[in-house]
């Protein structure tokens, strides 16, 4: 049971924050550096219910999630990444079992929702999930790439076609986008659904107005 007061808590996730954000700043995968993480913080204090996750175990796992993304473990094996989560929480002050819970949730945490989630898998997927709306079109402009170096095309030809196979349409922003639309179905906390309503209406928005463009220009 945890009985930390609410200035401990603070300490570790102080703590928490000053280790990893060293480690996210060199060269980390794009779109999912330090800004990502401080977004998915500030989504789990809107979504989490205490009754069924613990806040602070969530936000740790939150800034331990896409550690594989980083420079310094993108080639590592997993073995090693889940021995520097053990060590760093063990540091921290946390017990074994909620170290298990989080390295749990961290290896799964892009996998598809499985029946047999933790309450905090489920958090963790959905604040990851939840970084989206304008935020995540500009996320795949920014960050997307196609097979070349160099910036992803905002549509490729198929994109908008009703019977080409999705397979055979490209890398396009239009597409990326409409990939993450799916998210919104995979979400289960209750406030998280509430929240997904408007980030998830508008890429839809933007993926038709798109449409919209290229067809009075003539162009499909």
């Amino acid at each position: 049971m945890n009985t930390r007061t609410p200035e401990e808590e603070q300490r570790i996730i102080r703590a928490v924050e000053e280790l990893l954000t060293l480690v996210y700043q060199v060269a980390t995968i794009g779109g999912h550096g330090v800004d990502h993480i401080k977004r998915m913080v500030n989504t789990a204090r809107l979504i989490v219910d205490p009754r069924e996750v613990d806040p602070l175990l969530l936000e740790a796992a939150i800034w331990l999630h896409d550690l594989d993304r980083t420079a310094r473990f993108n080639s590592k094996p997993k073995e090693e990444l889940a021995e520097f989560i053990r060590v760093s929480l063990l540091e921290f002050g946390f017990s074994e079992e909620e170290i298990a819970l989080v390295i749990d949730a961290v290896q799964k945490h892009s996998d598809l929702n499985g029946d047999s989630d933790s309450d905090l898998l489920i958090f963790l997927k959905d604040c990851d999930r939840l970084d989206m709306g304008a935020i995540g079109v500009a996320r795949t402009i920014a960050h997307g790439k196609g097979k070349e170096e160099g910036a992803l095309p905002i549509y490729v030809p198929g994109d908008f076609s009703k019977t080409k196979p999705r397979a055979a349409l490209g890398v396009s922003v239009v597409r990326n986008v409409r990939f993450c639309l799916e998210w919104q179905d995979m979400l289960r906390a209750p406030k998280a659904k509430e929240l997904a309503r408007a980030k998830f209406a508008f890429m839809q928005t933007f993926i038709e107005e798109v449409e919209r463009e290229l067809k009075e220009l003539g162009i499909i």
